[in-house]
């Protein structure tokens, strides 16, 4: 019962790092968003047109978004893992406990 308690322990860690990397994404994606933002307003004018800067921005909010996405999948991946885990776990237990 320990080791199972402590099986779902080590998989809800887990899976709290990935909550905390798509935050972590998302806030990079926040920053990287105001820097890019604030270039834009501190660029000369003639140096690059709004739709060059338009392009870049969208650019790097896809990648991040791609990025975050990529990270949910994985999480959601490793919560079906964890479930699947904890039921062949009870399974093993409910086996052994009855002796069989």
């Amino acid at each position: 019962m320990a080791n199972e308690a402590q099986a779902i322990d080590a998989i809800n860690e887990v899976i709290n790092m990935g909550a905390t990397t798509i935050t972590a994404a998302v806030e990079e994606q926040d920053a990287a968003t105001r820097d890019i933002t604030a270039s834009v307003k501190r660029a000369p004018d003639g140096s690059r047109s709004a739709a060059e800067y338009a392009r870049l921005v969208e650019d790097k909010a896809r990648q991040s978004e791609t990025g975050a996405m990529t990270v949910l999948a994985t999480i959601e991946r490793l919560e079906t893992l964890a479930n699947s885990l904890a039921c062949q776990t009870n399974n093993f237990l409910v086996q052994i406990r009855s002796g069989a």
